[in-house]
């Protein structure tokens, strides 16, 4: 399917924003509580090749 490679593309950017950008994301349920999970290097290195120059 020619439009495959551009709806992967665009579920990876969705994934990389959400990741850094969005607080809901980094909420963590378990049976011993809620935490708040930090982004990771990775991640914003990840978010970063979505950044126009």
């Amino acid at each position: 399917s020619p439009h495959r490679e551009a709806a992967f593309e665009a579920c990876e950017f969705l994934v990389d924003w959400l990741k850094t950008k969005a607080p809901f994301w980094k909420l963590e349920e378990t049976p011993r509580g809620e935490k708040w999970v930090g982004a990771h290097a990775g991640d914003d290195q990840a978010a970063a090749r979505w950044e126009k120059k």
